[in-house]
């Protein structure tokens, strides 16, 4: 969870309180700028490999290429971080982890949104959850089970 120095916290104000409109930050200035509201994702998924790739291997590959979809600066589709006041629907996790060379499948996947005071999982085609303007998501433990598969 990456928190914003106080620096740069006070040059925002200080840019805020010169540029925009009285309307916005008041004569008063009782502006407040903060870091964004978190809200933690955590991944189950079951998934199959073929061949000879190593099960655990299979599965430390898995579980960190979420912890790195995951990352609120660095993560998300396009490598460029998660966009504030949205969380990933579970079909994003099964689009990532089937781009992985030693995943044929991914046979099921839940995730749970967490921030702290309620927390709700979902899982397969649901849609990601609504949550508030300020919210950034961020990685949180992930749980992959993997399942040889069998060629024919």
């Amino acid at each position: 969870k990456p928190v914003p120095s106080e620096e740069l916290l006070d040059q925002v104000t200080e840019t805020m309180q010169a540029k925009a409109p009285v309307a916005v930050v008041g004569d008063d200035s009782k502006l407040s700028v903060r870091g964004p509201h978190y809200i933690e994702a955590s991944v189950t998924a079951t998934v199959t490999t073929m061949g000879t790739h190593s099960i655990t291997e299979t599965q430390e590959l898995a579980t960190a290429t979420l912890t790195d979809f995951l990352h609120p600066l660095t993560g998300g589709p396009d490598g460029t971080g998660w966009e504030i006041g949205r969380c990933p629907s579970p079909a994003l996790f099964v689009s990532r982890l089937e781009q992985l060379a030693d995943i044929s499948t991914v046979t099921s996947v839940a995730v749970t949104f967490d921030d702290g005071d309620e927390h709700v999982t979902l899982a397969g085609a649901e849609d990601a959850p609504a949550v508030a303007a300020d919210t950034l998501v961020y990685s949180g433990r992930h749980t992959v089970t993997v399942d040889v598969g069998r060629d024919n």
